[in-house]
């Protein structure tokens, strides 16, 4: 390599021209061989499991967002349904079952979650339009079939994103 300034030959490592003391200015080269170095030495983690991937940054935005708005509307059910069982003098058991599966959604983020917040949904639907003799309490189903597809589609870009890394190795 050579001083821009100078001529003189100086080596890669300097910062200065030995001979006139003008910065040595680094080749293009020079520098993505320094970055290339800099960004190999640094270790990627790589998702262990369906929660870790769900956090990535390898899984789309959108899915942690369904997800949580799932579980946020399956708890304000939980909080509405206890309610309405204590005003009417009686016990709050679908309020609590829909706050306990909200937070185990919240938490593990797992299908099996997302499947027992669907079946939840939808009886809870069932029981409460049976007894109110009409169509009635589909926001716990909404909910429960929102968690479920977020679930679903998590799940699937976790086994491409592991399908495409077992190629990688």
């Amino acid at each position: 390599m050579y001083c821009a300034h100078c001529g003189a030959e100086v080596r890669e490592d300097e910062k200065f021209c030995q001979y006139c003391g003008s910065p040595v200015e680094q080749s293009l080269d020079t520098t993505a061989r320094q970055t290339a170095d800099t960004i190999i030495d640094i270790p990627e983690e790589q998702p262990k499991n369906l929660k870790a991937f769900i956090k990535s940054r390898y899984c789309t935005p959108d899915v942690n967002k369904n997800i949580q708005g799932s579980w946020i509307i399956m708890a304000i059910c939980a909080v509405l349904s206890a309610g309405v069982a204590i005003m009417n003098s009686q016990a709050p058991i679908d309020g609590i079952l829909m706050g306990a599966i909200a937070v185990w959604l919240a938490v593990s983020k797992s299908k099996a979650a997302g499947i027992v917040a669907c079946v939840v949904g939808v009886l809870e639907m069932i029981l409460t339009s049976v007894m109110m003799g009409g169509f009635r309490g589909y926001l716990p189903a909404i909910a429960g079939v929102y968690a479920l597809v977020a679930v679903l589609k998590a799940d699937k870009q976790y086994k491409a994103f592991l399908s495409g890394q077992s190629k990688l190795q």
